[in-house]
């Protein structure tokens, strides 16, 4: 029995010591048998999958550290923000809500913040910048991805900021993409969630107008002009909600406007504007040659009632809108053609694969016939 109790003293004694030496053994054992992705899920020696459960640690640490000194430099950025006031570029920045988002806080002295997160990830990124010739240029500490930013361009739209990441900086052309959005409508957007960088609460502000890009750009300057027509609310008529083909309800408001055959307004064309309320449709029945008369459309949401009354306010004799056509059909109907056009590339690859097969077979039986 004594021989049990010093045995249980002396194994208490070296467990406590190794403990003292090694504090973070204990986590280490822990974190190594109850990882199953990484023990459990994966092949190979135990201390080659140790190994790996360590480095997941390491990584898990530093990615922790990363954003504490983020949310620390957020901060400082926030502090200088206030004392700047209203500054041309600078502000806290966002894509909105989604699987992938992205939020840039920027200051001239304090630097920035790069927070790329999503529903599995979080990652946080810092540096100084400098601005020269139209752009921000963004330098980071420490290690860089391949994929972030080295640089954006502000532009303006009204009391609105945006911030495009710059080609070739990327390997697509962000400034086009934005163009693309204006005359689809989808911006200025209503909302914090888009594909763009918007500052936080700049969605709340009304524009009119074609944004301001700034030098070096004019070549999609000129395609939004080309594009859009910038016309003048006249009158409007009352607010009527309709059903959809869908279900949907759908509010309409029969508007005048100061731009007709001139303006290149066509009859029965169905327009798109996001100017005034986002995704809204314009058709004009009647076109002369210095007016239009049409209705103005936009969905109501469902879980708010008052969305027809708020957003119609928007709509009103004074107001101007930007309205460019609406391609939407005829971008589905390419879909389906190239849809069609897939099915019978397959089909047709799948006759020429059957063909070949017998093919090889028949070459095959005769090459055993000449065998016999």
């Amino acid at each position: 029995m004594k021989k049990f109790a010093w045995a249980t003293l002396f194994l208490i004694l070296g467990i406590t010591i190794v403990i003292y030496m090694c504090p973070e053994l204990p986590y280490s054992l822990w974190r190594a048998f109850d990882n199953h992705r990484t023990l459990v899920n994966q092949e190979g020696p135990f201390w080659k999958r140790w190994e790996k459960a360590r480095e997941n640690d390491r990584w898990q640490k530093e990615r922790e550290e990363s954003r504490q000194q983020g949310m620390q430099k957020v901060e400082t950025i926030k502090e200088e923000l206030k004392r700047l006031g209203d500054h041309p570029w600078a502000g806290e920045y966002t894509t909105g809500a989604g699987l992938s988002v992205r939020d840039v806080t920027i200051a001239p002295e304090s630097g920035f913040v790069f927070h790329d997160y999503g529903d599995v990830y979080d990652f946080w990124y810092l540096g100084n910048c400098t601005f020269e010739n139209g752009r921000i240029k963004l330098n980071y500490t420490g290690e860089k991805h391949a994929n972030l930013p080295n640089a954006y361009v502000p532009v303006r739209w009204g009391e609105r900021c945006y911030l495009i990441r710059t080609y070739p900086d990327l390997h697509v052309d962000c400034m086009k993409f934005f163009c693309e959005d204006v005359i689809r409508g989808y911006e200025p957007r209503y909302h914090n969630s888009g594909t763009t960088l918007l500052r936080k609460g700049d969605w709340k502000k009304p524009v009119e107008g074609l944004p301001e890009l700034p030098a070096g750009f004019e070549q999609y300057a000129t395609t939004l002009r080309e594009h859009m027509i910038d016309a003048k609310i006249l009158a409007t008529g009352e607010v009527k909600t309709v059903t959809g083909e869908r279900g949907d309800l759908i509010c309409r408001i029969s508007v005048m406007i100061d731009k007709g055959k001139d303006a290149g307004v066509i009859p029965s064309q169905k327009y798109v504007s996001g100017n005034l309320i986002q995704y809204g449709r314009l058709q004009f029945t009647k076109v002369g040659e210095k007016h239009a008369e049409g209705t103005f459309e936009f969905f109501r949401y469902l879980k708010d009632e008052d969305n027809a009354g708020r957003e119609s306010t928007r709509i009103v004799p004074g107001r101007r809108v930007l309205m460019a056509k609406d391609h939407s059909e005829e971008r589905v109907h390419a879909i389906q053609e190239t849809v069609e056009k897939l099915k019978k590339n397959n089909a047709d690859a799948k006759e020429t694969k059957d063909e070949n097969i017998e093919i090889l077979r028949s070459m095959s039986d005769s090459e055993v016939s000449m065998e016999k």
